[in-house]
This record gives structure tokens, sequence and C-alpha cells, in this order.
């Protein structure tokens, strides 16, 4: 009975309102991966720091979601870094998106251990929907199209963020212009990517020489 009245409140929830899904791929391996969450991240780590990812959302599900990453980042002479990411995700069902991030960064110093960087980087993304690949339980509902539409749009991300030996903080925005996407049917209100923030914080305890804990959000 509890379960029978938990969906029916759902569903009345959403019958007045609009729902909206997530446009940008999960950025979630940012505990190993910094850069994918924030573009200042670029160049505060030493050496050339190179990695790839795949990720299957729901493993075991036809269709399930995945990304696929390239990304890599270094630092610059004069305080500047510079990065880059490559990704392909198929969000499991009629979209996916291909693109390209390219990123620039410069850290200032606050103290001796201490610094702040800022991140902007510009992406060139496509877009994809493709409507053949629909599963209607009613055909001929002009509101889904059945044809294949692509767009490729231009925007940036940017982020900030203060980091010293041991912890880290900061914030980035992505989708700073909120490309338009041009698909036909769809409201122009809804026609357009959306900004994203996404804000990080992560300490180094250090327990003994052998021995830390790195909560992280």
């Amino acid at each position: 009975m509890k379960k029978y009245l938990t969906s029916l409140a759902l569903v009345a929830l959403s019958a007045g309102s609009v729902v909206w899904g997530q446009q940008q791929w999960r950025r979630s391996q940012f505990i190993t991966n910094t850069y994918l969450a924030n573009p200042a991240v670029a160049g505060t780590e030493p050496g050339t720091v190179l990695s790839s990812s795949y990720r299957q959302q729901w493993a075991g599900f036809d269709g399930a979601p995945t990304t696929k990453l390239l990304s890599g980042h270094q630092a610059v002479p004069g305080g500047g870094g510079v990065g880059f990411v490559l990704y392909n995700d198929d969000m499991g069902g009629a979209i996916k998106q291909t693109g390209i991030e390219l990123t620039g960064a410069y850290s200032v110093l606050l103290s001796n251990q201490d610094a702040v960087s800022f991140g902007l980087s510009m992406r060139g993304n496509q877009f994809v929907f493709d409507g053949t690949g629909l599963n209607v339980w009613q055909t001929g509902d002009q509101s889904l199209p059945q044809t294949i539409e692509s767009t490729f749009g231009v925007d940036f991300n940017a982020g900030m963020m203060v980091y010293g030996k041991n912890y880290y903080f900061g914030m980035s925005v992505y989708n700073l212009l909120e490309d338009k996407l041009n698909l036909s049917g769809v409201d122009d209100d809804a026609n357009r990517m959306f900004r994203h923030y996404n804000f990080m914080a992560s300490y180094l305890y250090k327990v003994t020489q052998l021995f830390s804990l790195q909560p992280s959000a």
C-alpha cells in the first residue's frame, strides 16, 4: 500500500509540472580526475596527466547510457595550464553527443603553499537526435520526429579553484552561452543547452605515515 501511494504521489506531482532531464554527461570520476569537473584544474598537478575512461550507467540493460572519455592537461611556463577532453556520450536512447573541449588556465599564488586558478574551455559539440530508433506505443505521434537530426554548436565552460597542499575547493559553470540546438518540433525555451553548475571540495587528512583519508564532494 505504501509503495502504491508513493507511485501515485509521483505521478500526481509530475502531471502538472515540467520535468527536465540532465543534458550534460556525468563527470562522476572527479575524485581521480578533477579536471573533468573544473577547467581551472588544468596545470595544477605535476607533470602531464592523461586519463581515459569508459562508463556504463546501468550494467546489464540493453541501451544503457555509456560515456567514453579521453582527457589530458599539463602546466606551461608562467603559471598557466592547458588541457583537452574528447568525449562520446550515448544517453541510451535517441540522443548522442560527441565533442572536444580545449582549455586554458592560469594560477595566482596566494602564499607559499596556496593558490587560486581560473580556467576557460571552448567546446565544440555535435548533438544528434535519432528518432528512427524510438520505441513508441502509438505510431503517428507528430511530436516525435521519425528522422535523424544533427546540430553542431560552440560554447564555453569556466571555473575557479582555490587549492593548497592538502585541500581544494571551487566551482565551474558549463554551457555559458546556452547554445541553441535548433531541433524541429521543440519549444524555443527547451531547444538549447542549459547551464550546469558544479561545486567541488576535498581535504586530505593524514592519519599516519601510511594511511590517509580524503573526503570529497
